[in-house]
């Protein structure tokens, strides 16, 4: 086995399974962080510290964050892989922001000259009267 040899095909091939060893560890530790939250709320549901309204939409939240996360993932890729240009890619990551605030209980109030979307909370509807 020559020198040339090990640059042309053991370098290349240990740099590959470095960087799928780093990014198995990313997506592992990601969903492990957002596991972790989860019984967070759940161990705080149960002790009483939160009731069950605000446990269902912190856990919504972070269900959401994560829907968030994939389809941006997703844009990403069909951007790297030339599927949609630059402004597509910025028009439907727009898109997305503007529905993940919605879904957060946000409403959308108005859009300045530089194209940025401004948002507020949704005013609080009491029941009865």
């Amino acid at each position: 086995m020559d020198s040339a040899d090990f640059y042309l095909i053991v370098a290349p091939l240990g740099v590959l399974v470095f960087l799928l060893t780093l990014i198995g560890f990313y997506y592992g530790m990601r969903e492990e962080k957002q596991s972790k939250e989860l019984q967070e709320l759940r161990l705080q549901l149960r002790s009483g510290v939160i009731d069950k309204s605000i446990y269902q939409a912190r856990r919504r939240r972070i269900k959401n964050e994560e829907a968030f996360a994939r389809e941006l993932e997703r844009l990403q890729k069909l951007l790297e892989n030339n599927s949609i240009d630059e402004e597509t890619y910025r028009r439907l990551k727009k898109l997305l922001k503007r529905a993940q605030m919605l879904e957060a209980g946000y409403e959308h109030v108005a859009t300045d000259s530089s194209g940025r979307m401004h948002f507020r909370k949704r005013p609080v509807q009491k029941m009865g009267n």
